[in-house]
């Protein structure tokens, strides 16, 4: 099956219910899956079964996902970019300047939360499990090496004791 992601792109900007958190429908749950409906006419084949299209409006949502978490994951990019002849030159995700709509929905929340957070912590704005087992073993180390060092000083003060007292 052929697939035109801009038109696919172009579909969804019309239905900013879907993408944009600012408009007054986004947080109505049935006003976003009526224009998922739309979205899920458009790509049908006439003779599919509601199962197919049930299956179909799984497949459209996961494409959009994945769409967006690119043009994020490229803003990203572009905005951590260093400048100079140094940099590494990246090509812009395929459908970053068609996605540039999204650009005030989506970055809002990333820039506010990162924008906070990676000024205190250095895991971002979100901490991962495989962060706070790393913090929990760091913290477990240094509680290791306090206590290692404390038993280093016991054991040295009582070695001079016993030296001085001859035993």
């Amino acid at each position: 099956m052929d697939f035109d992601t801009e038109k696919f792109i172009l579909e969804i900007k019309d239905r900013p219910a879907i993408w944009d958190s600012k408009c007054a429908d986004h947080p109505d749950r049935n006003k976003r899956l009526k224009c998922w409906e739309e979205m899920i006419n458009i790509y049908a084949k006439e003779d599919d079964t509601p199962e197919e299209k049930k299956e179909l409006g799984k497949v459209l949502m996961k494409k959009w996902r994945n769409i967006k978490d690119n043009f994020v994951k490229a803003s990203k990019n572009l905005k951590n970019m260093k400048s100079g002849s140094g940099a590494k030159q990246k090509s812009p995700y395929t459908y970053y300047n068609i996605l540039l709509f999204l650009k005030d929905s989506t970055m809002v929340k990333y820039e506010t939360e990162s924008d906070n957070d990676l000024s205190q912590n250095h895991d971002g704005p979100y901490k991962t499990s495989r962060n706070v087992a790393n913090q929990k073993r760091r913290k477990k180390s240094n509680n290791e090496d306090v206590i290692g060092q404390q038993l280093v000083s016991v054991l040295k003060k009582n070695l001079e004791y016993k030296k001085r007292n001859g035993k």
